[in-house]
């Protein structure tokens, strides 16, 4: 029997943000970088690509697994996206993006309408809209993790107050 290769990445740990993420090849080579940096030639080393003056500066370059970076992704998203309290919007604009295109998913619980936008951000992210009497909000919320999505508690909140 054999075994699958490891998929490894080379990503700048300081800081991740979920961005510059750089996929290696069997042979430990940074992806795409022949066609890139090398006159078509061959892909980069690790050492040759952050060296190279067309990289963007790497504080802390780290090699890492797609178990070792899904999470990091995970949380960098969380941190960009979800984290952040929901805003006021006008009662147009949560009709008008409503309209845009089909909900990925729509609901009523606990008195508030609320409808996710089919479109995603990034992965798994996307915009929640809801609407509680007459006062609508939006927030970026994960699709499949429901203690990110709007709640009608965030109808009462500071951060909610138009």
């Amino acid at each position: 029997m054999t075994t699958q290769p490891t998929e490894l990445y080379l990503i700048d740990a300081h800081e991740f943000d979920g961005t510059n993420i750089n996929p290696l090849t069997p042979d430990r080579r940074v992806a795409y970088t022949g066609y890139l940096y090398n006159d078509k030639g061959p892909n980069l080393t690790v050492e040759e690509y952050l060296a190279h003056p067309r990289t963007t500066a790497f504080e802390s370059p780290k090699v890492v697994t797609w178990d070792e970076l899904e999470p990091l992704i995970k949380a960098a998203h969380r941190r960009l996206y979800t984290d952040k309290p929901a805003q006021s919007v006008s009662d147009d604009t949560y009709e008008e993006m409503l309209s845009a295109l089909p909900p990925a998913k729509m609901g009523i619980r606990e008195g508030m309408e609320f409808f996710l936008m089919s479109e995603r951000l990034t992965g798994s992210i996307t915009a929640m809209y809801a609407r509680k009497g007459e006062h609508c909000l939006t927030k970026s919320v994960d699709l499949y993790d429901h203690s990110t999505w709007i709640t009608p508690a965030d109808f009462a909140s500071d951060h909610a107050a138009a």
